[in-house]
């Protein structure tokens, strides 16, 4: 509440992630962020990558991966 800042996390739940995405793109919710965790090619390392809500919502669209396959 002191920063007005709402995060929500999901493990790997498809649905939830698409509700977030449509939500955050009809709302026009400017500063919504996805997150992916993946493991970087360079030093092994788990690592958080934000995807901008356009390319999340492409890769839904077409069955890309988006939950760190």
């Amino acid at each position: 509440n002191k920063f007005e800042v709402q995060i929500f996390a999901t493990s790997h739940s498809g649905e939830m992630i698409n509700a977030f995405k449509n939500v955050a793109i009809k709302e026009k919710i400017e500063d919504a962020a996805y997150f992916e965790m993946i493991r970087s090619a360079r030093s092994g390392e788990i690592v958080a990558e934000k995807l901008p809500l356009e390319v999340l919502d492409y890769n839904i669209k077409t069955h890309h991966p988006y939950r760190g396959e």
